[in-house]
């Protein structure tokens, strides 16, 4: 099964992607990924 996934509001992805959609803003201090570990 085919899939991709991406982060939202594609952060980090290439600009052209962004000028098609409108909506996106993406900001790294909302939209980034975060794994806690608890020991």
């Amino acid at each position: 099964i085919p899939a991709a996934v991406s982060l939202p509001h594609f952060l980090d992805a290439d600009p052209s992607l962004l000028a098609d959609v409108e909506g996106l803003k993406p900001d790294p201090e909302k939209h980034r990924t975060r794994i806690f570990f608890q020991p």
